[in-house]
């Protein structure tokens, strides 16, 4: 059976997404790679004019004639001792988690800040081992010893 059959020309998908200005998948994922290489690009220029955070150790920085501060908390809720001396200013964080408080009691440093006393002989017999932490005394007035302390950050 032949009849009469007209011939129809569909239009190709490329020539629709011509007609209404349709981006095709090529276009997409080309702005999509433009989009990304300029964000890694912004991200890049951004960590390298700023640069890495100046760190020290605290012995360095004692032996340089930086003063210390009382114990404090700095802006983030860190627990530690602010070094000053000639222009620039470290803070140091207390890497103890246990101090002294007295002869019979000892404290547990919580991330806060906080100290929660415990028993001295209590915990000792527990863990088997003598307590050789620092006592909390020193710590406020500002005379940590440098193996409490962790790296020192320029603020």
């Amino acid at each position: 059976m032949q009849g009469n059959a007209t011939l129809v020309h569909l239009p190709t998908i490329s020539a629709i997404f011509r007609i209404y200005n349709i981006p095709s998948q090529e276009t997409l994922m080309l702005s999509r790679f433009r989009s990304r290489t300029i964000a890694l690009s912004i991200l890049a220029g951004v960590l390298f004019v700023s640069g890495p955070a100046a760190a020290e150790s605290f012995n360095s920085l004692k032996t340089s004639g930086y003063k210390t501060s009382k114990m404090t908390q700095n802006k983030a809720g860190r627990t530690g001792w602010y070094l000053t001396g000639e222009n620039n200013r470290f803070f140091c964080p207390l890497t103890a988690r246990y101090v002294v408080l007295n002869g019979q009691t000892l404290g547990f440093i919580q991330p806060s800040g906080r100290i929660m006393e415990l028993d001295r002989a209590v915990f000792e017999k527990t863990a088997g081992y003598t307590i050789t932490e620092p006592h909390i005394r020193d710590l406020r007035a500002g005379r940590p010893h440098a193996k409490f302390v962790g790296r020192c950050l320029r603020q």
